[in-house]
């Protein structure tokens, strides 16, 4: 039971140090903003961040101190008789903090608010250098248990104390600018930048105290030291690749998924801290069943907990949840704005551009419209992955509404575009019933996407489909499927070769994924489902006009790449050309001359072709339209003659930059931010940058190739990259876990419940394959 309450007391003290310690760090960064006029946005960003939440961060110090003097009764009492200046000094902090931090808002006065602003300011780093020092001395056991025990009022003035309450203040500091981060790149890019380099300068201060520190703690506190690098190893270590990893992704302006690595990089210092001092509450002087009071009172305890956990944690998670979505203070609006008066954005396609492009506007005086024909934001990477079973539709695909439900100022529009009226700025589209409509705007972001081509060979397609839409992949999934039974039902070997036989022209990412996933569904999920066929015997080949496949992602990663396809079993045909493609067969070119292969499954993945949009677009505004159908935009992603209208995503040719959703993404923030800025009366003649993250590709189970700023890693390791990568950018937290569960039974075990429910679908409504 004393071990129970001490990992509550942990959990509390955890909570504390990630919630108010962002609050405290949030405090060090007013101090330093600067002057008046240069740090006034810093310190409304903060005001604005904290107001609804720092007076519930304190219940965490509350609860923790309750928990301490009731279950451990003599700890507290040495602690509080060693300790009690420094925790006095921390506790006048406190409250001088609060009043700054209220008195500041409401006082008018320049002088009185300079005066309760540096008392707001000071606190914030005074409070968690002595509270860090108080931990610090009984980590180091300056603190002692019992009455003859020696104890001295300076205690807490060594070199231990001292540098943990120096690291508690830079650790604060860290987590709250890369909590900040996200706040200011809804509201302004300067802030943005600045938060940023904050956050990486405050992590790499942070790490080189830590690693300072474990040269101090090894002369000035042995036993701390020993069991830091003992048991608690792998937490420091864990810890530091993650304050490492927020440092890296920052530097490359990835700002997504941060906030978690730092917040596991605080928890991970703690948990280090717990494991190196068990079992003991104050070291080598007072263990945990020793400090422990009476039984009763520690039942009680973990019963008025576990209450919590079902009474305030609820309201406290609410608060936060709540506040993140600026549920709490409406300050989108300009004060005595009306609302019709508010600049007009229509954003055309819900795809990676659109999306990224409506979301990066959520907190500007703005009224945003999404206008798409489908109901759903398409996460494209893991298309093939629905096609093959491994994930629902819905994991993939969740609906536009639902994600920007809490987004105040975005609507979201169910109609298909059919023109522009770029001279009137007016955008025609057909509503689902067909009527026609007009949506006015300021400014336009188009960001439409691209589909399937067949190079001048559309007759290719009714029998080669593509895989671009979510039809498309359910769609393939039930041919990948029909084609089976029907191998199972034919009696003659010559057309049950053909109905297992699986042929896919086009080497590049998509291409190799669906071959290895091809493979994988017939070797692993289907092995023991069919009496007369093996699915072991399903041929998979990969056709492609170049040499290798994955050709773009070097020649290192090819050759590994079609290693694993070759020992997963599929055929490379490289170098040929698909010249026909019926309903039983492909015909290609190759080095030998033509060559026709029974094939009733055939999937087309060579190429791909803008929107129609793009002409339309072209021809209302003027523009330059290239072969693949993508419309030439200016350097800063907006048309010629034309600067409120932006063109982004795989619809647009610009420095020759892949289509790949990294792209889409960059530019559909680029697109926002300079809408902010002209809002705000900024100017805006920022060009483009594309910050190339790399490329990668998953070959099959626990594979995949990687490349990343000139590394290039495959293998297992290269599959922990992709899936990480791939969780990092879905959307909802939601489908991120059910995606991680999918994939755990897929890949350690061999079921695929999305094949399950397709067989029955396919029983039930038997059809032919196109």
């Amino acid at each position: 039971m004393s071990t129970v309450v001490a990992l509550i007391l942990w959990f509390t003290v955890t909570c504390y140090a990630v919630f108010g310690g962002a609050d405290y760090g949030a405090g060090f960064w007013d101090l330093t903003a600067g002057g008046r006029r240069r740090g006034a946005p810093a310190r409304a960003l903060i005001d604005h961040a904290m107001a609804p939440v720092w007076e519930a961060n304190n219940v965490w110090l509350i609860f923790a101190l309750v928990v301490l003097w009731t279950a451990f009764p003599r700890a507290f009492g040495a602690i509080m008789s060693t300790l009690y200046l420094p925790m006095a000094l921390a506790a006048a902090g406190i409250v001088l903090r609060g009043c700054g931090f209220v008195f500041r808002e409401s006082t008018r006065a320049l002088t009185g608010r300079r005066l309760f602003g540096a008392a707001f300011a000071l606190s914030s780093v005074v409070t968690p250098f002595f509270l860090g020092a108080s931990f610090g001395a009984i980590a180091s056991g300056r603190v002692l248990a019992g009455d003859s025990a020696p104890y001295s009022t300076w205690a807490w003035w060594g070199p231990t104390p001292i540098l943990v309450g120096v690291l508690a203040v830079s650790s604060a500091a860290f987590l709250s600018a890369v909590f900040l981060v996200f706040d200011a790149r809804r509201v302004d890019d300067t802030l943005d930048r600045a938060f940023r380099w904050r956050a990486v300068g405050s992590g790499l201060a942070t790490g080189l105290l830590a690693i300072v520190g474990l040269f101090v703690i090894r002369g000035d506190a042995p036993f701390l030291f020993h069991g830091l690098v003992h048991d608690g190893l792998p937490f420091v270590l864990l810890s530091g690749a993650c304050g490492g990893a927020v440092v890296v992704l920052l530097t490359q302006g990835i700002v997504r998924g941060t906030r978690a690595l730092a917040v596991v990089a605080v928890v991970s210092v703690l948990a280090g801290w717990g494991v190196a001092q068990y079992p003991y509450l104050l070291p080598t002087s007072l263990t945990l069943e020793a400090a422990a009071g009476a039984t009763r009172s520690l039942g009680w305890l973990v019963a008025v907990f576990l209450i919590a956990c079902v009474t305030a944690v609820p309201a406290l998670a609410l608060l936060f949840v709540l506040d993140q979505r600026s549920r709490l203070q409406r300050g989108a609006a300009v004060e005595g704005e009306k609302p019709e008066s508010r600049h007009r954005v229509v954003v055309v396609g819900g795809g990676f551009g659109g999306l990224f492009a409506t979301r990066a506007l959520g907190w500007s005086p703005v009224d945003v419209t999404l206008v798409d024909r489908e109901p759903h934001h398409l996460f494209q990477p893991l298309l093939y992955q629905v096609a093959t079973g491994i994930l629902s539709e819905g994991e993939i695909a969740p609906s536009l509404r639902h994600i920007l439900r809490f987004q105040e100022n975005a609507a979201v529009l169910l109609a298909e575009v059919t023109g522009f009226d770029l001279e009137r700025r007016e955008v025609q589209a057909r509503r689902p019933d067909g009527a026609a409509m007009v949506l006015p705007y300021d400014s336009l972001i188009v960001s439409a996407g691209a589909g399937m081509s067949y190079f001048g060979h559309d007759e290719l397609a009714e029998h080669a489909p593509g895989m671009k839409t979510l039809d498309d992949a359910l769609r393939l999934r039930r041919r990948l499927l029909q084609a089976l039974e029907m191998a199972e039902l034919s009696e003659d070997p010559h057309k049950q070769q053909g109905w297992l036989t699986v042929a896919i022209v086009g080497a590049g990412a998509t291409g190799v994924e669906i071959a290895g996933q091809v493979r994988a569904l017939a070797l692993r999920a289907l092995g023991t489902s069919f009496r007369r066929i093996d699915p072991a015997h399903v041929r998979v080949l990969l056709l492609d006009a170049g040499h290798e496949p994955l050709s773009a992602f070097g020649d290192r990663l090819s050759e590994i790449a079609a290693r694993e396809l070759g020992t997963m079993g599929v055929e490379l045909r490289m170098g040929v050309k698909v010249t026909a493609v019926d309903g039983e067969s492909v015909t290609f070119e190759g080095p030998g001359g033509p060559e026709r292969i029974e094939a009733r499954t055939v999937i087309w993945a060579a190429g791909v072709e803008a929107s129609p949009l793009a002409r339309l677009l072209a021809e209302a505004s003027g523009a330059v339209c290239d072969r693949a159908g993508r419309i030439e935009t200016r350097p800063d992603c907006t048309l010629p003659k034309h600067p409120e209208v932006f063109a982004i995503g795989d619809m647009t040719s610009l420095d020759r930059l892949p289509g790949v959703a990294e792209v889409a993404m960059q530019e559909g923030l680029h697109a926002a931010r300079t809408i902010r800025q002209r809002v705000a009366g900024k100017p805006t003649n920022t060009r483009f940058r594309y910050r190339d993250l790399g490329s990668m590709a998953t070959v099959g189970r626990f594979r995949a190739v990687v490349s990343l700023k000139g590394l290039r890693v495959g293998g297992l390791l290269g599959w922990l990259t992709w899936a990480l990568v791939h969780l990092t950018f879905l959307t909802g937290f939601a489908n991120r876990f059910a995606t991680m569960f999918h994939w755990a039974r897929t890949f350690l075990g061999r079921s695929r419940s999305q094949i399950a429910f397709s067989a029955r679908f396919t029983k039930t409504r038997p059809s032919a394959p196109r």
